[in-house]
């Protein structure tokens, strides 16, 4: 799989999704089948997710690193 790949089944993932509203995702492609890719996700009740992952999709998919922080509406941030 190529990373640009991987990039478009997110969008699609998230994009099909009733209850977001919003989001971006930002990919920096180090390889075909390497990238650091950056997102942020809005849902209907004002709530947020950020996060952030290093992926390797040569084989399988394969996280190096991964995060994400979650945003209540209350303002209130969660970490994973």
């Amino acid at each position: 799989m190529l990373i640009k790949d991987y990039v478009q089944e997110i969008r699609e993932v998230i994009n099909s999704c009733s209850l977001v509203t919003f989001f971006s995702i930002t990919s920096d492609e180090r390889t075909e089948n390497r990238g650091f890719i950056v997102g942020e996700i809005s849902f209907i009740d004002g709530s947020i997710l950020y996060w952030r992952e290093f992926v390797n999709v040569k084989t399988k998919i394969h996280r190096g690193m991964y995060a994400d922080q979650y945003m209540t509406t209350s303002k209130k941030m969660t970490q994973n």
